[in-house]
């Protein structure tokens, strides 16, 4: 029998898998926001906003009808002021997307 060198040994261990001793990753349930279908997953994220648009709309209509009662003076201003509260409306919707995004 012919006596193997040194150089083969090693090389013949290095073709074996090395043994690892972890433990193996978990499994993760699959993203919903991946699998679920699009339209209910639509409709579920967009209900809050939708029902927050609602309440303003009908406060501002509230809002209106009180401010109408006190006559054509106070209902004249309340429609040159709508425009600068809808603007406040919007750029606090902006900056509160805007602090989502950073956090996210």
């Amino acid at each position: 029998m012919k006596a193997r060198s040194t150089a083969s040994i090693s090389r013949d261990r290095s073709t074996l898998p090395l043994l690892s001793w972890r433990l193996p990753e978990p499994v993760l349930p699959a993203d919903p926001m991946l699998t679920a279908p699009i339209l209910p997953m639509l409709v579920r994220l967009s209900l809050p906003n939708m029902m927050a648009m609602l309440a303003m709309a009908l406060v501002t209509i509230a809002e209106t009808a009180y401010v109408g009662i006190l006559g054509t003076p106070p209902l004249a201003g309340l429609a040159l002021g709508c425009p600068v509260v809808m603007l406040q409306r919007c750029c606090q919707a902006a900056a509160w997307a805007r602090q989502a995004a950073r956090t996210a």
